[in-house]
């Protein structure tokens, strides 16, 4: 007697998830191309679509007497029953056995059909608000709205129930596949299964990268680093523009260093944007006088708390900001030994100006 054929159930389950996931990455699809009309149009045809899809597939798939992509990448294919035979008498083997229509089609209104009827059902429930029972002629549906409810929750425990017998049997992966007795086999039973924990340790790399950046960015002042890396390349690209007339190889370089490189008087502030952070339009700009180079208040307010201004001799100072004429601030250092210059330039600072922009 010939033992009966086992289909692994973790490749029935997986196949099953990649079928839902497709779905979900064609409907997602959908909703892009949705994304410019009004708002609210693909939610309010989203059961058609999902509909749609889903009868796309079934017509390729099981109609056609073929696997569907999740079943295809998991090696399992519905196995027709009865067990269909040649017409000379001889058994048909499992990998070339074809569903019976009343079984093609009863997937077809059971997972599509029926589906989409409850998502509309919901929705114009939820529209009609037939839990609502102070409205008048809403009576009658909510009877109606309690049996849906009942019957919704059975259906969960059967699927429940279903779900814990196929991890005994390891036949009938849904509710669907028992009303219609739909087995599944493996299209090539020598084929092993292959186990790939590539994606595994990807998410477990990107887990612990993303739990390692949330310890790690409070305890650093990017704002800081960002400026230190603007200065060293500003700093660098200065340096080399000063140093290549030596090599007749960078000397034909230097005009175009120097135009992407804003000198003391054109910086990136004077064009309308910051000249530390580099935003624009900026927030609450301010200019510093004589040099009118402009800044975010924030910006320079923060560079001044942390001593991120610097002396005309290179060196950081910590600063005091007074009240001035005209809604400005003079600037000037704590120990009054020399002169607070510019972030951009190092020109000495004297007052700092409220712009109107």
């Amino acid at each position: 007697m010939e033992a009966p054929e086992t289909t692994l159930r973790v490749n029935q389950l997986d196949a099953a998830r990649l079928d839902s996931e497709i779905l979900s990455l064609l409907t997602s699809g959908f909703a892009s191309a949705f994304r410019l009309f009004h708002e609210g149009v693909f939610d309010r045809w989203r059961p058609e679509v999902d509909a749609l899809l889903r009868l796309v597939v079934w017509r390729y798939t099981t109609l056609a007497d073929r696997p569907s992509p999740g079943d295809s990448l998991q090696n399992v294919k519905y196995r027709g029953w009865p067990h269909e035979r040649a017409g000379d008498g001889r058994h048909v083997d499992a990998g070339m056995q074809r569903l019976p229509a009343r079984q093609k089609y009863g997937i077809m209104l059971l997972t599509i059909v029926l589906p989409w009827a409850v998502a509309r059902l919901k929705r114009l429930m939820d529209d009609e608000r037939w839990e609502d029972g102070e409205r008048p002629g809403v009576q009658p549906y909510r009877a109606l709205r309690r049996v849906f409810t009942v019957v919704e929750r059975a259906y969960e425990a059967a699927t429940l129930v279903n779900l814990v017998v196929f991890l005994k049997a390891g036949v009938y992966r849904s509710v669907a596949d028992r009303l219609l007795r739909l087995r599944m086999h493996h299209v090539d039973p020598t084929l092993p299964r292959q186990i790939s924990f590539e994606l595994m340790d990807r998410q477990l790399y990107w887990h612990s990268f993303t739990d390692l950046l949330l310890v790690v960015t409070p305890l650093v002042n990017l704002r800081r680093v960002r400026l230190m890396l603007r200065r060293s390349a500003d700093q660098a690209t200065a340096y080399v523009t000063k140093h290549a007339r030596r090599v007749p190889l960078l000397a034909r370089h230097i005009p175009k260093l120097q135009r992407e490189r804003p000198s003391s008087g054109m910086s990136a502030a004077s064009v309308g944007a910051c000249g530390m952070c580099g935003a624009s339009p900026m927030v609450c700009a301010h200019r510093t006088m004589p040099c009118g180079h402009m800044f975010c208040y924030y910006c320079i307010a923060m560079a001044v708390r942390e001593g991120g201004l610097t002396g005309v001799e290179g060196q950081q100072q910590g600063v005091l900001l007074g009240k001035g004429r005209g809604g400005g601030m003079t600037v000037s250092s704590t120990d009054g030994s020399i002169a607070v210059g510019c972030p951009v330039c190092g020109e000495r600072v004297v007052t700092l100006t409220r712009c109107g922009l």
